[in-house]
């Protein structure tokens, strides 16, 4: 068996067994321990409960690494690894027992998963120590040879900051974790981190030395803000032609249902502008009626701001057809299913001039949302304050980004 999500009393775990010894390896998603039967029934049918979508993607990431610590056993062993080795492979319970920098990387991040079930910051805080981790070893594998403790010093900081900012290339021989081409605020959590994992190196193991020179070159020569992130891209929003193009792109019969699903949640997210967060968040009651219309009305989880929106027809049969839960993949899930879709129409594939990228490159989830925010700001010509509760922004000043200058580009049913 590969190993599966359950709940278990007031958390949620990785289960796996092998020959009548048990794994339960917690995520340390707390959650209400009178719905832990109502969740396992959920996982058994593949789902995975709304009210902590939130928490999806770091179990998910977990669960995979157990399932890759199952795959490599399988390779090497020829047969399915004991619990005591899927905690040696993942460094679970991890303390250094040698000179390599991923053992460390490992042990700091276990002091950091302590911290979060003592309740000390985010769930998205844990996932950047995550993805550092990730890079961390992605490095390695770039590399070809183990990383030490020593390989850390002035010099590394420039190696790793350009290895964050290039692209991964899988081959046969090298498979990577993360994506790499960060920009501006992503990269600089990952300096972040790294300026605080040297800093605990330093104070806690007492392994390396000048953690205030190591901090002033990252403040100094790498401090990347997030206005360095590339401007043209980040406002990129779909126009008339794209919306009509991902209509005809769901009709597909080349796609999978993974990849159908992903394009018609992002088409949902282009019709109302809802962030990624908040869409496992939409309930039934969040639907209202009004003059014959149905509004989506919610407090935005960013802002705690209401917003309201109008729905069209597609939309609320999108809704209806997953009986009011559209939280089905975690973002990452969500965005690798829609590349692969768009993947299969060339219109997605053409190199747009003044990007210099294939439009299926600049598209993720979060692209609906500009979109939704855009269209209403260009072609309907709405002003700012009625924008801004439909989109639950409370500055009017975060809407002069979305000013697109050729409004003649949109012109299709919004609402």
């Amino acid at each position: 068996m590969t190993a599966q999500i359950r709940a278990r009393y007031s958390q949620i775990i990785i289960y796996y067994s092998f020959r009548k010894q048990i794994l339960r390896l917690p995520t340390l998603v707390k959650i209400d321990k009178t719905k832990a039967t109502q969740f396992n029934e959920l996982f058994k049918q593949g789902k995975y409960p709304p009210e902590i979508i939130d928490s999806y993607s770091l179990v998910r990431e977990l669960l995979d690494r157990v399932n890759d610590a199952i795959s490599h056993s399988l390779a090497t062993r020829q047969r399915k690894p004991y619990p005591t080795e899927i905690q040696d492979y993942l460094g679970i319970n991890h303390k250094a027992t040698d000179n390599s920098l991923v053992s460390y990387v490992l042990e700091y991040e276990e002091t950091k998963r302590k911290q979060y079930s003592e309740g000390l910051f985010s769930m998205t805080s844990l996932k950047d120590y995550v993805s550092f981790r990730n890079t961390v070893i992605d490095y390695q594998t770039q590399l070809g040879r183990k990383l030490l403790i020593e390989d850390v010093n002035l010099d590394f900081i420039g190696k790793y900051y350009h290895f964050l900012t290039t692209p991964r290339i899988n081959s046969k021989t090298k498979k990577f974790k993360s994506k790499g081409n960060l920009k501006g605020k992503t990269t600089k959590k990952r300096l972040d981190i790294l300026k605080a994992f040297y800093n605990w190196l330093s104070l806690d193991k007492g392994l390396v030395r000048d953690s205030d020179k190591f901090a002033y070159k990252i403040n100094k020569e790498f401090n990347v803000n997030k206005g360095n992130i590339t401007t043209i891209v980040k406002n990129f929003a779909l126009d008339k032609f794209d919306i009509e193009q991902l209509k005809t792109l769901i009709e597909n019969p080349k796609l999978t249902n993974n990849q159908r699903l992903a394009a018609k949640l992002f088409l949902f997210i282009c019709y109302s502008g809802v962030r990624y967060a908040e869409l496992g968040e939409i309930k039934r009651e969040h639907i209202k009626r009004y003059k014959g219309r149905y509004i989506l009305e919610k407090k935005s989880k960013k802002t705690s701001r209401v917003f309201q929106v109008p729905l069209n027809q597609f939309s609320i049969d999108l809704l209806r057809e997953h009986n009011f839960n559209l939280g089905i993949y975690s973002n990452t899930n969500l965005n690798t299913h829609l590349k692969k879709a768009l993947l299969l129409d060339d219109y997605f594939s053409d190199i747009i001039e003044d990007y210099q990228l294939p439009k299926n490159q600049l598209i993720t989830c979060h692209t609906g949302r500009r979109t939704f925010i855009t269209r209403l700001l260009n072609e309907f010509k709405l002003p700012p304050s009625q924008v801004m509760r439909m989109s639950g922004h409370t500055q009017i000043a975060t809407l002069s980004k979305y000013i697109y200058p050729s409004p003649d580009l949109f012109n299709t049913d919004l609402f």
